[in-house]
C-alpha cells in the first residue's frame, strides 16, 4: 500500500479489518446481477452554506464513481422518507437514539439496509 501525502503509513496493513464483521452473517454483493438503489436528501436538515445543487452534484458525482466498479446504479429520487439511502446534516440530537456528541465525538453514522 503506498502512502498517500508521502509520508509512508504505520500501524496498518492491508488486512487491517479482516477481523471484524460490519454486518451479521457477512453479507456480500450478488456479483451476478445489478441493483439500483434510490437517494434523497432530506428537505430541512442541508449545510446552509453549501448550494444543494452544488451538494447534489458531489454525492452524483461519488455514486457514479462507485457503480462503476460495483454491480450498482444509483438514482436520485425526491421522496425522502422512501429512499434507500437518505441523506442530510444533522446536529446534536436528531431523533434516532444516536446524537452526534461535538468535537472529537461521534461526526457521522450509517445504518445497515432494514432488508
Amino acid at each position: 500500500m503506498s502512502s498517500r501525502c508521502g509520508v509512508s503509513d504505520t500501524g496498518l496493513t492491508i488486512d487491517a479489518t479482516k477481523h471484524f464483521a460490519y454486518f451479521y452473517g457477512r453479507p456480500r454483493w450478488d456479483r451476478g446481477s445489478s441493483m439500483t438503489l434510490t437517494y434523497a436528501f432530506s428537505f430541512t436538515d442541508m449545510i446552509d452554506y453549501i448550494s444543494l445543487l452544488k451538494t447534489k452534484t458531489v454525492f452524483k458525482r461519488s455514486f457514479s464513481k462507485w457503480a462503476s466498479v460495483i454491480p450498482v446504479n444509483f438514482t436520485e429520487i425526491d421522496n425522502y422518507p422512501l429512499a434507500n439511502i437518505r441523506i442530510g446534516f444533522f446536529k446534536g440530537n436528531h431523533g434516532d437514539g444516536q446524537p452526534f456528541d461535538g468535537v472529537l465525538g461521534v461526526l457521522a453514522h450509517a445504518f445497515s439496509p432494514e432488508n
